[in-house]
């Protein structure tokens, strides 16, 4: 039985680890642990995403990142070596490490 890598959203650990930071507010009071897991979601398929520039936000994000770098690791250690999912699990792997690349690059510098 071979397996299809899983959907993104399905990355994300329904029990992290961590969520005092990803409960935490944002500036705007507005940033949930549900925001933070949609975003990171986002960013781990390629897709756009409004990435907020405040602390607490971002954390919150690179958490639940982290949160399905771990499982996918878990997903790949526990495979066959080659099987497809193993290649599936790596996969996975390569695109969070991506998308928290793109967490942490710096905010694009004023135009101007």
């Amino acid at each position: 039985m071979t397996q299809e890598p899983i959907a993104q959203a399905a990355l994300l650990p329904t029990n992290p680890v961590n969520r005092t930071a990803a409960n935490a507010s944002a500036g705007d009071g507005t940033e949930t642990a549900s925001d933070a897991d949609a975003t990171a979601a986002a960013l781990i398929a390629g897709q756009p995403a409004d990435i907020p520039s405040d602390q607490p936000a971002r954390e919150a994000i690179r958490d639940a990142l982290l949160a399905a770098h771990r499982a996918a690791r878990k997903r790949r250690n526990a495979a066959s070596d080659g099987s497809a999912a193993y290649v599936a699990a790596a996969t996975d792997i390569g695109r969070i490490e991506v998308a928290i690349a793109r967490l942490d690059q710096p905010d694009a510098a004023p135009a101007g």
